[in-house]
């Protein structure tokens, strides 16, 4: 299917050339706020049909001429097989390997976007990847909307999945001391280090932008 519109990426660098706080510009943050919630349920839908994104971020959005949102770029998609066999071990040091840009889903590879990439992720965890996984990943995006940035920033790749590994991202606010306290709080909870912490489901995070 051909999509018309433009990537959240481009409407965030677009909304966050503009600081000006004015009626129009409230507004288009409403939208966009709006346009995250949708893919959050979207996101909802394809865990309860047992699938995980794994590369959810801005620039795989798309916002349509007439409101509709989009989540696009399934390739890094990974079905969730429940109860089948032994937990897998972490990987080593040694086995960890950087996929970066392919479907690579064995121990130890490294998948997706490490700008906004989640610590299991980083770390070649796929024994942890679940649902959580995309959780911080629609923090991470949230992230980007509320403060016009992603949550790291890094000269290389290794860099950055370092950071992932090991380092929380800075709290909206110390970007952007205007962002509203309550979506931080929102944005800080989906971003968790910890997976226990995170949302239990994206429709529950839905609901918190939505209030």
């Amino acid at each position: 299917k051909l999509f018309r519109g433009s990537s959240l990426k481009q409407r965030l660098a677009e909304f966050h050339a503009t600081k000006k706080q004015d009626w129009q510009r409230q507004v288009e943050f409403r939208r966009i706020l709006d346009a995250f919630a949708s893919i959050c349920h979207a996101v909802a839908y394809a865990h309860s049909r047992g699938v995980i994104h794994r590369d959810i971020k801005p620039d795989n959005v798309m916002l349509g001429e007439y409101g509709e949102t989009t989540l696009l770029d399934w390739g890094l998609a990974k079905a969730l097989h429940r109860g089948s066999g032994s937990p897998e071990q972490p990987p080593s040091a040694d086995e960890i390997c950087i996929a970066l840009g392919t479907s690579t889903t064995h121990v130890g590879a490294i998948v997706g976007s490490p700008v906004y990439m989640p610590p299991e992720l980083a770390a070649g965890r796929s024994d942890c990847v679940d649902e959580k996984t995309d959780i911080y990943l629609l923090g991470a995006t949230l992230y980007e909307i509320l403060t016009g940035q992603p949550p790291r920033s890094g000269s290389n790749a290794l860099e950055l999945i370092e950071l992932a590994q090991h380092t929380p991202a800075p709290p909206p606010r110390t970007i952007d001391d205007q962002i509203p306290k309550p979506l931080e709080a929102v944005c800080l909870r989906a971003l968790a280090h910890r997976r226990e912490d995170r949302y239990t489901s994206a429709t529950v995070l839905a609901h918190e932008i939505e209030k």
